[in-house]
C-alpha cells in the first residue's frame, strides 16, 4: 500500500480496507483490527518477519496516523486508531437554499402559478372547441336580438318600425354596399376562374367606389346627425368604423393585389378530361402560348385555356404570358379522383422574369403557392422602359423531374 501527497494523521478510515486491493499492510491492519492491541512480538509472528523490520512497519503506519503507539509495564503497545466520520459537505446550492427560504418559496409559487394558468388555458381551449360551446355560439344571434328586443321594452322602445329601420340601415349598408364591392373587387384581381356572364362595368374604380363610399357614408350620417338615440349612434359610427379597418386591412394584406393564376387539372373520372387555364387580373389571357413536353416531342398551344392529351405522359409545361401587369404568380396542379377529391401535384416549378429565374419545389401537400411579382415587375420596367414584361413558368412534373 503506496500513498501519495500529504499524509492525513487524523485517523484510518475502516472503510479504506473494504476498498483498497489486499496488501501485506493491509492484511496486518485488518488482522489488527481484530485485536484490542498487539506487541512487537505479536506482530513480527503474524507477519513472519524480524522484530526489526516489523518495528519500521509500526513506525511508519504510526506517522500516518494509522496507529497509536502506548506503553504498559515498559512494553510498547499499538492499536488502530479510527478516524471519527466526517461530516458530508452540502453543495452550494443547498446551501443558498437553506439561507434564502423567501426566495425558494417565490420561485415554486411561481412555477404553481404557471402551472395553473396554462391548465386553465387549456381547459377553456377544449371548452370552447366543444360541442357544448359551439350550440351556444349558433344560439348567440337569437340570444342578442331577445336582449336587444328587452331593451327596447324596457325603455319604451318597442316601436317596430324603429327596429326595422336601425337594423335595416346597418345590415343594408353592410351586405348590399360593403362585402359586394369588397368581393368583386377580389375577384376581378385575382379570380382563378372567369365566370361566363360578367358585367365590366361594376368593377370600374369609380362605380365600385362610388356604392363602397355611399354605403360608409349612410352609416355616418346616421350615426353623427340624424340618429337621436345614443346607442344607435354609437351602433352605427363603430360599424362604420370596423368596415375602414377591415378595408385597411385586406389592403395592406395584398386581398386586392392583381394575380396570374396558372391552372394545371389532372381529371381522374370517367370522361373526364385534363385541362389547363390561364388568368390573367381575373380575365383569360389570350396571348398566353403553351408549350406541352412529351416524350415523343411537344404541342403548343396559343390560348388561355385547353384540354392536355394524354396528361399521365406529360412530362413538362411551359406557360408563356406576355405584357403581364400582375404583383402574384400562383401555380395551382391539382387532380380531381374518381371520387370527386382534389389532390394536389408535386412538382418543380421554374419562374422567368427577364434575366432572373426561380425555382420552387411544390411537395403536394396544399400548401399553396404565391410568388410575388410587383418588386420584379418594377424592376422590369424601369430597366427596360417601354417593352412589356414577359413571365414564363416552367412546370416538371415530379415523376418525370430528372
Amino acid at each position: 500500500m503506496r500513498y501519495e501527497g500529504k499524509w492525513d494523521t487524523l485517523g484510518f478510515d475502516y472503510l479504506e480496507i473494504a476498498g483498497s486491493s489486499e496488501t501485506p499492510d493491509m492484511a496486518f491492519i485488518s488482522w489488527l483490527a481484530g485485536r484490542e492491541q498487539a506487541s512487537v512480538e505479536e506482530a513480527a509472528h503474524f507477519l513472519n518477519q524480524t522484530e526489526q523490520v516489523t518495528q519500521t512497519l509500526l513506525i511508519r503506519l504510526v506517522e500516518q496516523g494509522a496507529l497509536v503507539e502506548t506503553r504498559e509495564h515498559g512494553q510498547a503497545l499499538y492499536h488502530l486508531h479510527f478516524v471519527a466520520r466526517r461530516r458530508r459537505q452540502a453543495t452550494s446550492d443547498i446551501w443558498r437554499s437553506l439561507d434564502e427560504p423567501g426566495e425558494v418559496a417565490t420561485h415554486k409559487r411561481e412555477a404553481a402559478q404557471r402551472m395553473n394558468r396554462g391548465m386553465r388555458l387549456k381547459r377553456m381551449k377544449e371548452l370552447v372547441q366543444g360541442e357544448y360551446a359551439r350550440s351556444w355560439l349558433g344560439l348567440s344571434p337569437l340570444l342578442l336580438i331577445f336582449l336587444l328586443v328587452e331593451w327596447l321594452l324596457v325603455n319604451k322602445l318597442e316601436s317596430f318600425s324603429q327596429v326595422l329601420s336601425f337594423v335595416g340601415i346597418v345590415a343594408v349598408a353592410v351586405t348590399a354596399g360593403v362585402f359586394p364591392v369588397l368581393l368583386l373587387w377580389a375577384s376581378r384581381r385575382k379570380g382563378e376562374y372567369v365566370p361566363g356572364f360578367a358585367l365590366p362595368f361594376l368593377a370600374h374604380p369609380a362605380v365600385s367606389g362610388s356604392i363602397y363610399l355611399v354605403a360608409v357614408s349612410i352609416l355616418f350620417l346616421h350615426g353623427l346627425f340624424i340618429w337621436q338615440n345614443p346607442f344607435q349612434r354609437v351602433v352605427a359610427i363603430l360599424v362604420g368604423v370596423v368596415i375602414l379597418g377591415v378595408t385597411y386591412l385586406m389592403v395592406r394584406q395584398g386581398a386586392f393585389a392583381r394575380r396570374v393564376v396558372i391552372e394545371v387539372r389532372q381529371d381522374l373520372a370517367e370522361g373526364g378530361s385534363s385541362t389547363f387555364m390561364v388568368t390573367d387580373t381575373g380575365r383569360a389571357a389570350t396571348q398566353a402560348r403553351v408549350e406541352l413536353g412529351y416524350a415523343g416531342g411537344e404541342r403548343v398551344f396559343q390560348a388561355a385555356s385547353g384540354v392536355i392529351p394524354e396528361f399521365p405522359d406529360l412530362c413538362s409545361a411551359i406557360f408563356h404570358v406576355p405584357g403581364i401587369k400582375a404583383q402574384e404568380l400562383r401555380v395551382w396542379l391539382h387532380r380531381v379522383t374518381a371520387e370527386g377529391q382534389p389532390e394536389h401535384l408535386p412538382a418543380l416549378v421554374k419562374v422567368s422574369l427577364g434575366k432572373d429565374i426561380w425555382e420552387y419545389h411544390i411537395d403536394g401537400t396544399g400548401k399553396q403557392f404565391v410568388f410575388p411579382l410587383k418588386d420584379f415587375v418594377k424592376k422590369e420596367h424601369l430597366d427596360s422602359p417601354g417593352k412589356a414584361s414577359q413571365l414564363e413558368v416552367e412546370v416538371q412534373l415530379v415523376a418525370r423531374t430528372t
